[in-house]
């Protein structure tokens, strides 16, 4: 039905439905079970610096490190990370590698983040052109 879902850590348990699920895991098992190939769960907990978005397939479970990067009032990061993975599956990317990239790719794009305006700082895609990368 569908390549890849990237909820969020509140996300994953909504789209699963009644009962509420009691775990991430069990969300995303139900999303999977529904159709999604791959269900990329983001906003892992930070730990020493450190999140963890996991990366549930059919009977695997991939974690994907990356470092927290504090950006207050930023907006826009899930779209831009999921346009990242769809650009990156479009070139042929494997799905894991795919959401590694893209992780990669929005850590730089939240350091460079440039507030202007009354609103939030956005997530903004010339960090790809910064780093010398052709795919966001």
């Amino acid at each position: 039905m569908v390549d890849v879902v990237t909820p969020n850590t509140g996300e994953v348990v909504e789209l699963a439905g009644e009962p509420v699920p009691s775990s991430v895991p069990e969300a995303a098992g139900r999303l999977i079970a529904s159709g999604a190939a791959h269900v990329l769960v983001t906003g892992g907990t930070a730990d020493g610096g450190v999140c963890e978005d996991r990366l549930f397939s059919a009977g695997a479970v991939r974690s994907i490190a990356h470092r927290a990067i504090a950006a207050a009032g930023s907006h826009g990061t899930g779209c831009l990370h999921s346009s990242s993975i769809a650009c990156r599956l479009a070139q042929g990317a494997t799905v894991p590698a795919a959401a590694e990239g893209a992780a990669r790719w929005m850590g730089r794009a939240l350091e460079r983040a440039v507030a202007f305006g009354a609103g939030g700082a956005p997530d903004g895609a010339m960090p790809a052109v910064d780093a010398g990368e052709s795919v966001p």
